[in-house]
């Protein structure tokens, strides 16, 4: 799953993100969220579709394609979320 578009987001009263309503039935109630890969930005993943990317890049590592460090500050970098009933 993608998640695509431009929806500007600032955080509410309480210090939280909402999530786009048109993501929220992608989520269940938990997320990661973690430093992208491919750039200067957070990524937010389903907790299958962070583990398929961990996988993913620890295979990469592996074999010789990334070096270890990208894998260990994405690790660093990610932070498990729960995702409300409002998003």
């Amino acid at each position: 799953m993608d998640l695509v578009g431009f929806h500007p987001r600032s955080l509410d009263e309480k210090g939280r993100l909402v999530l786009p309503a048109i993501f929220r039935a992608d989520f269940s109630e938990h997320a990661f969220l973690s430093l992208s890969p491919r750039g200067p930005y957070v990524a937010m993943h389903t907790e299958a579709g962070y583990h398929d990317m961990i996988e993913r890049l620890r295979a990469q590592v592996d074999a010789g394609a990334l070096g270890l460090n990208l894998l260990r500050r994405i690790g660093s970098g990610t932070e498990p979320v729960r995702v409300d009933a409002q998003g």
